[in-house]
């Protein structure tokens, strides 16, 4: 999620081409959701193609509850790169830098919390808040995309 991010926002932002984006006759959180959506949807496509091939080899070598057990503790490490996504595109286009590294330190904190357990399961009750927080930060980006129409530099 992580370089997908970096790939997608790093050249908007350095050669200032989201800066033409912003200035088209368009809604411009209009023009920051597609772009964040078209990179979501490629960040989902990646998971679930690792997932299924995850938990199809696995069924052939394991029993069914070890399988589901396993695709259990893996539903957090796939929110968290979706988080990193989020995150890296909030990061990378906030104009002003003391907030970028205020936002970097915030995210990297919040990242550890995905990975803070490495027991079986121990997860389950956690995934539909973390969930909850993932889809929260997905319209992160509209904050920096507000300051950055305003000329905050």
């Amino acid at each position: 999620g992580l370089l997908i991010g970096l790939s997608q926002f790093i050249p908007e932002t350095v050669d200032k081409r989201i800066k033409l984006s912003l200035h088209l006759p368009i809604n411009e959180e209009g023009i920051v959701l597609k772009m964040v959506g078209i990179g979501t949807t490629v960040v989902l496509l990646i998971f679930v193609l690792l997932f299924a091939v995850i938990y199809g080899w696995s069924l052939v070598y394991f029993p069914v509850e070890i399988v589901n057990k396993t695709a259990l503790s893996l539903i957090p490490w796939f929110l968290s790169g979706l988080a990193a996504y989020f995150l890296s595109s909030f990061v990378i286009l906030e104009p002003i830098w003391k907030y970028r590294i205020l936002y970097l330190i915030t995210g990297g904190a919040f990242i550890t919390l995905f990975f803070k357990s490495n027991v079986s399961g121990s997860y389950q009750p956690a995934i539909l808040p973390l969930l909850i927080c993932v889809l929260m930060l997905s319209i992160s980006s509209l904050f920096s995309i507000y300051r950055f129409r305003k000329g905050e530099m």
